[in-house]
């Protein structure tokens, strides 16, 4: 982990000289900072590819948990882990880490008033729980080596609360289609 490496290791892990490493880096500190800003600029982009209403939230969630199974349960969320790590360690870490949570909120947030209508407070509270489940299910499929933990989570998000939240903004009989 973070605390336990230094930057000869990574160096020496990496094969990367030590004046390339400075060249790019001042410490492993800014080497942290840097890759939370790219990743972060990698999270816009991503949310920006899909439309903000509850099929593309549903397309976000599967394309994030695909990488997770193509990589056989070894490419997950750098953010999370990184989050886990460095959150007793440093309040600017801290502070770059939730501009990168806070814009997939945003997004889980916005999709939500979009296709179902609720206001402000309640896409807040439904979107920290859909992210805090999300993170779960990752964790939980990582740890097992099993994607049930996925399927649940598209299952009782998607199909069960969302179906029952858009049923209920709309006064339908019929549940809506959530799969294109």
């Amino acid at each position: 982990g973070y605390s336990c490496i230094g930057i000869n290791d990574i160096l020496e892990d990496t094969g990367i000289p030590k004046g390339s490493f400075y060249y790019y880096f001042s410490s492993k500190e800014d080497l942290i900072q840097q890759s939370i800003m790219y990743y972060m600029t990698e999270v816009v982009n991503w949310t920006n590819m899909f439309p903000a209403d509850t099929m593309g939230l549903r397309d976000f969630f599967r394309s994030q948990f695909d990488i997770v199974l193509k990589s056989d349960y070894q490419d997950v969320c750098p953010i999370g882990g990184i989050a886990s790590e460095l959150a007793g360690h440093d309040e600017h870490f801290r502070d770059e880490l939730r501009l990168v949570e806070r814009h997939v909120h945003d997004f889980v947030k916005k999709s939500l008033m979009n296709s179902l209508g609720f206001n402000d407070r309640r896409a807040y509270e439904y979107a920290v729980f859909i992210l805090m489940s999300f993170q779960g299910a990752v964790i939980k499929a990582k740890l097992e080596h099993d994607e049930l933990p996925i399927k649940l989570f598209d299952k009782f998000i998607f199909d069960m609360l969302i179906r029952h939240e858009t049923m209920k903004s709309k006064k339908v009989d019929k549940p809506p289609i959530l799969v294109r």
